[in-house]
């Protein structure tokens, strides 16, 4: 069998579909990767998710170099970062999605990336209401766990830090937590950031086993069974680990997405959230969306705005 051939949306040319071998279920094997793309078009490096269709907007495009069209120095760390994750049972999976235009990893990277780049942390987070006005330094960025400056002391620092945390709790090595992005302003406090981009915040049932390792033994959260109730195990994780990763320092747990996300049931399931952590004292949880995340920069260079546009973060705007 073979696919409905594509468009290319970048060089416009017809892409047809290889053959293959129907699934019991009649359909085609998952890509895993640009190799594995029924449809690829190798001039321009975009392969195309094998699902029945031939509509790109129900499609995943998969890059075969997923820093194609960037600047030289955005790719720059990458190999050391994921190969230094804390998820270490995840890294294959992550390496996996980063070629994905949804890929919500290769939006994090980029963007926070950037924001190194132009020393701007610290200005954006006063812009967004994160950071009180008097902090004037520049953060360590750690992502995934990971610090692009990992040779420093402070740096190697931050890192056990989070692993004796993360052990401490009873998490398993080969699987920890993964704060997506640390924001370390040293005395001036933390901002743990949870990103999402096409998909909502992960959930578990309140009878899931792993809840009680994050809500017992600390005055983290003002009100568990509320906690439980809203199901939001990944943000719950995240404010826990903050917590004690912060100490007494001001912390902020950031929740980061489409604007729908903090819409209607959405929202009021966040807000539900929020009023069940022991907040106060320098202490705070936030949602931030990527319009106005994006809206704050003063200037945006041509290849992010093609960039934002590509991987969906336009549409927020």
């Amino acid at each position: 069998m073979k696919l409905s051939a594509v468009h290319c949306p970048k060089c416009g040319q017809v892409v047809e579909s290889a053959e293959f071998t129907p699934n019991a279920r009649g359909g085609a094997p998952r890509a895993s990767g640009y190799a594995s793309c029924l449809r690829r078009c190798e001039a321009c490096g975009l392969g195309f998710s094998n699902a029945k269709t031939g509509n790109l907007s129900k499609l995943t495009i998969i890059y075969r170099d997923p820093f194609a069209g960037l600047p030289d120095w955005i790719q720059w760390g990458w190999y050391e970062t994921w190969t230094n994750s804390l998820n270490i049972s995840h890294r294959q999976v992550k390496m996996t999605e980063f070629m994905s235009s949804r890929s919500e990893d290769h939006v994090t990277w980029t963007v926070f990336k950037f924001l190194q780049s132009e020393g701007a942390f610290r200005r954006t987070m006063l812009r967004v209401g994160i950071l009180p006005a008097m902090i004037e330094c520049e953060p360590m960025l750690l992502l995934w766990g990971v610090s692009s400056l990992a040779s420093l002391p402070e740096d190697k620092a931050a890192r056990k830090r989070l692993i004796h945390i993360m052990d401490s709790i009873g998490e398993n090595p080969s699987s920890r937590t993964e704060p997506d992005v640390i924001l370390d302003f040293g005395s001036d406090g933390v901002i743990f950031i949870e990103v999402k981009l096409g998909s909502a915040n992960d959930k578990k049932p309140p009878t899931y086993a792993s809840w009680t390792r994050y809500l017992q033994n600390t005055p983290a959260f003002a009100n568990t069974q509320q906690v439980l109730e809203t199901g939001l195990y990944e943000l719950a994780r995240n404010w826990r680990i903050g917590w004690d990763y912060a100490g007494e320092r001001p912390f902020t747990l950031v929740n980061l997405g489409p604007a729908d996300l903090f819409a209607g049931q959405n929202g009021a399931v966040l807000a539900r959230f929020g009023s069940s952590l022991n907040t106060g004292q320098g202490r705070q949880f936030k949602t931030l969306s990527w319009a106005d995340l994006l809206g704050t920069f003063d200037q945006v260079p041509e290849w992010l705005w093609q960039y934002a546009g590509e991987r969906g973060l336009m549409q927020q705007l």
